[in-house]
C-alpha cells in the first residue's frame, strides 16, 4: 500500500480539524497522527479506511487503496416505487407499478417491452430518467431526458450511447461514472454536477443506483438527474454570507466579492470591511485594480512560505495561510491567519490578526516574566498531552516563523526549519521526549540563511505532569 502523508496533511487542514480532533475521531494519539503526515510511520490498511470516514473523503485521496466494495440490495421495484411515489395518484395501486417495473430486470426484446410501458408511466415525472443495460446501451429514458438533449420525444433510443447525445467529454463523463455503478455496485446519490447535455447551463443532483436481477446479478442501472438550476443561483452567494457571519469577529477584517471571469481578473465587491483598510490601508479600489492586491504586502520572511504553499492549495476552493504582511503606509508587520474560500465565482476572504499565546498552566505562571523576557528562543513541551504550550516571541527573530506555527503542529520546527543532516537526530528526540542536556542542531531560515542553535533542555514536574523547557541560543561556530 502507498499512503500519501503530505495529502493527509493538506485535507485535514482544508477541513480545519486539527491533529488532536482528528486523533480523537480515530482512538488513537496526536502523536500517532503527527507520526503518519510526517511520514515517519505509516497507518495499516485499515486505518487508511477509518482516517477517510472520518475526514469524510474516499480513501483513493491519500492512499493508492480503493473504496471497499459494499453490494446493494436495491431492486428496480422498489426503486422506482420510491422514485414515483410523490407523483403516483392515490388511487393507482403500487403493486400494478411494481409488476410492471420488475420486468425491467430481463434483457433482450422482453425488456424492449417492458421498458415501453415505464416510459408512459416516467413521463409525467419532473426529471430526467434513463435505463441502461451492462453494456452501457440505452434500454429506456423519459421525456425530460430527451428534451434535455434536444431530441423529439418519438426517438427511439433502444440501444443507443452516451457518444449518440452528448458532448465528446459529457458522454466520457456520463460513461464512466455509469461503469463504476455497475462494475462495483456502488450507488451514486444526490452527486451535485452539472447536467449531461445542457452545455454547462444547468445544474443537478445526480443519483445512480444498479439493478440487480432475481439471481442477484447486475442487470444494469437507473440514472436520475434532478435540475436544481435555480437553487444553485442563490446558493453560492448564500454559503459565502454564512461563512462570513460566521466567523465575524471585532478583529476580522473581511471583503467578499463575485469574479466576473474565469481567469479571476476582475471583481465585483460586494462587501468590504473597514478593518481591512485600518490594518493593511488596502482600500476596494486596489482590489478591483488588481484582485491579488493583498500579496504585494506580503513580508520577505513570508514569501517563500507562500510561494510554496500557494502552490500546494491552488485552485483549491478553500485556502489557508500564516503570513506577515505589512502595512504599506505604517511600515507596522502583523502576522495573519488568511482564511480564503471560493465558491462557483463568489469569494470571500477573512484577514484575521495571530493574537499572542498567554502561559496558561499555573506551575509555570511564576516564571511568565522570565520567560517573555529571555533573549533565548524558548519552546515549552507537556509530555503527558504532547503538545506545546509556550512558545516566546524570540522563536520568530530565530527560526523566521511566527510562535503559533509550533503550537499549531508539533513537528513544524522539525519539518520546515532543522537542517537535513540533523533531522533525523531530532525527530528521535522529540519522538522519544528525551533530549540531551546541551546540544547543537543547524537550521535553514525562510531567506535561506543558515543559522547553528545550541539548545538546552530542563525538565520541570509535579505529581501529575512533566514539562520540558528548550531554550536556544545563537552559537557562533
Amino acid at each position: 500500500m502507498i499512503f500519501y502523508q503530505n495529502k493527509l496533511k493538506k485535507i485535514r487542514k482544508e477541513k480545519f480539524i486539527s491533529q488532536t480532533a482528528l486523533a480523537k475521531l480515530m482512538n488513537c494519539s496526536r502523536k500517532t497522527i503527527a507520526r503518519w503526515e510526517f511520514g515517519v510511520t505509516v497507518p495499516k490498511v485499515n486505518d487508511v479506511y477509518k482516517l477517510a470516514k472520518a475526514l469524510d473523503i474516499s480513501p483513493e485521496l491519500i492512499s493508492d487503496l480503493s473504496p471497499k466494495i459494499e453490494k446493494s440490495n436495491v431492486k428496480i421495484s422498489s426503486l422506482i416505487n420510491s422514485i414515483l411515489s410523490n407523483n403516483e395518484p392515490e388511487n393507482k395501486p403500487q403493486q400494478h407499478v411494481s409488476n410492471i417495473l420488475r420486468e425491467t430486470v430481463k434483457l433482450g426484446k422482453e425488456l424492449k417491452v417492458s421498458s415501453m410501458l415505464i416510459e408512459t408511466i416516467l413521463t409525467a415525472v419532473p426529471f430526467a430518467f434513463y435505463i441502461k443495460n451492462p453494456d452501457l446501451k440505452y434500454i429506456t429514458v423519459n421525456s425530460e431526458f430527451l428534451n434535455i438533449v434536444g431530441i423529439k420525444n418519438n426517438y427511439d433510443v433502444f440501444g443507443k450511447t452516451d457518444e449518440d447525445f452528448f458532448s465528446t467529454r459529457d458522454a466520457k463523463d456520463n460513461s464512466s461514472e455509469d461503469s463504476k455503478v455497475i462494475n462495483s455496485g456502488i450507488s451514486i446519490h444526490n452527486l451535485e454536477k452539472y447536467i449531461p447535455g445542457t452545455r454547462r447551463l444547468k445544474y443537478g443532483l445526480v443519483s445512480k443506483l444498479p439493478i440487480y436481477d432475481e439471481r442477484e446479478n447486475i442487470a444494469g442501472l437507473i440514472g436520475v438527474f434532478f435540475d436544481i438550476t435555480e437553487r444553485k443561483k442563490y446558493e453560492s452567494e448564500l454559503k459565502m454570507l454564512h461563512k462570513a457571519l460566521g466567523r465575524l469577529n471585532s478583529g476580522d477584517a473581511i471583503f467578499m466579492g463575485k469574479y466576473l471571469d474565469s481567469s479571476h481578473k476582475h471583481l465585483q465587491i460586494d462587501f468590504f470591511s473597514q478593518s481591512l483598510t485600518k490594518l493593511t490601508r488596502l482600500t476596494p479600489d486596489d482590489f478591483l485594480k488588481n484582485t491579488r492586491a493583498w500579496e504585494e504586502l506580503i513580508h520577505d520572511d513570508s514569501k517563500e512560505y507562500f510561494k510554496i504553499e500557494n502552490k500546494k492549495q491552488w485552485g483549491s476552493p478553500e485556502q489557508f495561510y500564516k503570513l506577515k504582511l505589512v502595512n504599506q503606509y505604517t511600515g507596522e508587520s502583523n502576522w495573519f491567519n488568511y482564511h480564503y474560500y471560493e465558491e462557483k465565482n463568489y469569494c470571500l476572504a477573512i484577514f484575521t490578526i495571530v493574537k499572542k499565546v498567554i502561559l496558561k498552566p499555573n506551575p509555570l505562571k511564576s516564571f511568565e516574566s522570565l520567560l517573555f523576557n529571555s533573549n533565548d528562543s524558548i519552546i515549552i513541551l507537556d509530555t503527558s498531552t504532547e503538545e506545546v504550550i509556550f512558545v516566546s516571541e524570540k522563536f520568530e527573530e530565530f527560526y523566521g516563523y511566527h510562535p503559533s506555527f509550533l503550537y499549531d503542529d508539533l513537528y513544524f520546527r522539525i519539518s520546515q526549519c532543522v537542517h537535513p543532516d540533523d533531522k533525523a537526530q531530532e525527530m528521535s528526540y522529540l519522538n522519544s521526549f528525551n533530549f540531551p542536556e546541551s546540544r547543537q542542531f543547524k537550521i535553514i531560515k525562510p531567506d535561506k540563511s543558515e543559522l547553528i542553535l545550541e539548545e538546552t533542555a530542563t525538565e520541570f514536574k509535579t505529581s501529575d505532569a512533566k514539562w520540558i523547557l528548550l531554550a536556544a541560543k545563537k552559537c557562533n561556530k
